[in-house]
């Protein structure tokens, strides 16, 4: 199985899928507006990739390369930094200019929780390496 990059390419509304071996491009996806961070799940199959001036989520099946899936939601404002729990189960993804954090069901893409960072501009997420901090426990849950 040939080792594989996915590049976001903010100027071009696109996602690249390059051999990491060969440097050859496989791939270029249409994305909606300014593709900007991407975080992949821990079983490889989809990748979670915001699109800031777009304010939606594009879904990238890893299988098909093939956009199956957006999300929309009406605080998306600048959605930017993207975060994946120990357990694989949720993505956390920033809202830069609602302030606000969304909680995503990576089993059923759906929106489970939206709550606020009460800090002015949120923009990346982290979680610590062994996922104790970083997300009230009360977050957690869908």
């Amino acid at each position: 199985m040939a080792e594989l990059l996915i590049v976001l390419n903010k100027d071009e509304d696109t996602v690249s899928i390059i051999d990491a071996n060969s440097y050859e491009t496989l791939k270029v996806i249409e994305t909606d507006y300014n593709p900007h961070e991407l975080i992949i799940t821990l079983d490889g199959k989809k990748t979670y990739i915001t699109c800031s001036l777009g304010n939606k989520i594009n879904i990238l099946d890893n299988e098909t390369f093939e956009i199956t899936n957006t999300l929309e939601h009406p605080d998306f404002n600048f959605p930017h930094g993207l975060g994946i729990t120990n357990d694989g189960a949720k993505v956390f993804m920033a809202s830069t200019y609602s302030e606000k954090l969304f909680v995503i069901d990576t089993k059923t893409d759906e929106i489970t929780n939206v709550f606020p960072t009460y800090q002015k501009l949120s923009h990346m997420i982290s979680f610590s390496p062994d996922g104790k901090n970083g997300v009230r426990p009360e977050y957690r849950k869908s």
